[in-house]
């Protein structure tokens, strides 16, 4: 028997005392998939040997060693952002912005292009700590909430990313449905589901793979839809009568804004789960650029579309939207084109999955990290420049405590945070079903939403404050 078949044993045994002090298996980081089929006995171990050799992912939320990291395929950062949202969910962000704020054209346009650009820098930055670390994102956060607060994030971003597949799968399935009316709906959503799931068990190398590619289609699909769309007439002044004007163009441009916003910071949680594979000494500005280049331009590229088909203002294509919303514009669309434009519509019912995968896989590595046992299922910004830099008060990062609550921060100051934060969003949302003190002063009656910049603010304020007292007091 080899030394691999073992286990490699002497190589991979770590002193006890030290894995109950640090939390960290280095078995488990090293060799995941020897772990699990040591956990397994008769024939179910063989079953884990057999999905491990087809290259079904071992790996969880353990770090990923600095000597099993690859220095290529820092590309596949832009390719699978692009996959991800070049797809049917995205087209209706930029709808909303003449369906419920009555922008014109040039107006949506510009909201789209500035508060993507904010909402991607975002995401970038989160997607840098990837390499630096070896850690997936929500491991990252327990720097910043330590277990507890790590346990918080964690939860809201599982039911973050249940709520995006819910919608994705439901969309798509929605849109399989309605190509001939033959299929049923619940069949659709399926057919979704089960194709996502797919992707998502076998895991980082079959996902990267699978969004290296799926853009390219979409793409082209979208490009086609942007020409038939001007057989309807666009009419980029179709809204100027009904958009507003003064403070509330203003509170309109806000609210719009900050959905696109969130469609594109939205990723944040996740964004670093997906280059953990690459060296810690890649380029954090190579890794930014490529990730805000990867989320940005299909974004744009896609909302804009939305907000373009929009200004159509032949009959039947407003009666196409009023009908059946997006999916029935789109459909009419892509009606001059017969049977061929069926299979793209086809096609953009299949693109969801794109879309889908990395909320379901994501959401359970966040699974993962509720609780230690978890991790047997085969499957911060101002925290990192102000505390984590080399020189700093804690001198960067400990890689070997991200699994030992007594390594990582209590936690206080970053639920404090999250409390001002949370305070700071109510005072300053424009929501259907509330609104705050500070978005009424923006415009009446409707107001202006300010939330995730008031949210931002506020914790950002408290948060270094809170933190040097904690790391004062408690030291770490």
């Amino acid at each position: 028997m080899s030394d691999i078949e073992k286990g490699d044993k002497d190589g991979l045994d770590v002193d006890v005392d030290q894995r109950v002090a640090t939390g960290v298996d280095k078995e488990a980081e090293a060799r995941p998939e020897l772990v699990f089929e040591g956990k397994y006995g008769g024939r179910a171990a063989g079953v884990m040997k057999a999905l491990f050799s087809m290259g079904v992912e071992a790996r969880g939320i353990e770090r990923v060693p600095e000597d099993q990291r690859v220095p290529k395929g820092a590309f596949d950062n832009t390719w699978m952002w692009f996959s991800v949202n070049a797809v049917l969910t995205t087209v209706p962000i930029g709808v909303l912005g003449q369906e419920f704020f009555t922008l014109t054209l040039p107006h949506a346009i510009a909201t789209i292009l500035c508060f993507a650009a904010l909402g991607c820098a975002c995401t970038a930055f989160i997607s840098t700590l990837g390499p630096q670390t070896g850690l997936r994102t929500m491991v990252i956060s327990r720097y910043s909430g330590g277990f507890a607060g790590g346990i918080i994030f964690s939860i809201l971003n599982i039911l973050t990313q249940l709520g995006f597949s819910v919608t994705c799968v439901i969309l798509g399935g929605q849109t399989l449905a309605s190509v001939n009316g033959v299929l049923p709906l619940a069949a659709g959503v399926v057919i979704v589901s089960v194709c996502s799931l797919i992707i998502c068990f076998f895991g980082y190398e079959y996902l990267h793979h699978w969004e290296r590619y799926a853009w390219i289609v979409l793409t082209c699909i979208f490009c086609m839809i942007y020409g038939l769309g001007s057989e309807g007439g666009y009419d980029i002044s179709a809204q100027k009568a009904s958009e507003d004007v003064g403070r509330n163009l203003a509170g309109d441009v806000l609210s719009f804004g900050g959905i696109v916003f969130g469609s594109c910071s939205g990723w944040a949680p996740v964004a670093a789960d997906y280059n953990v594979k690459l060296p810690a000494n890649t380029s954090t500005h190579r890794v930014f650029w490529l990730t805000f280049i990867g989320l940005f331009i299909p974004i744009c590229f896609v909302e804009i579309l939305g907000a373009t088909l929009m200004t159509i203002t032949d009959p039947a294509y407003t009666a196409a939207f009023e009908e059946g919303s997006t999916g029935g514009l789109l459909a009419q669309v892509l009606s001059p084109w017969g049977g061929f434009g069926k299979f793209l519509l086809v096609l953009l019912g299949l693109s969801v999955i794109s879309n889908n995968v990395p909320n379901t896989y994501s959401a359970a590595l966040s699974i993962q990290t509720l609780w230690k046992p978890f991790e047997r299922i085969p499957r911060l910004a101002e925290e990192h420049f102000m505390f984590r830099q080399p020189g700093g008060r804690l001198g960067g990062y400990d890689l070997e405590g991200y699994n030992s609550p007594t390594s990582l921060p209590p936690g206080y100051a970053c639920i404090f945070a999250i409390c001002c934060g949370i305070a700071g969003a109510v005072v300053g949302m424009a929501e259907t079903y509330y609104t705050g003190p500070i978005a009424l002063l923006v415009a009446k009656p409707y107001g202006g939403d300010l939330g995730f910049e008031f949210s931002a603010v506020f914790s950002g304020i408290v948060y270094p404050i809170a933190r040097y007292f904690e790391i004062k007091h408690f030291g770490r």
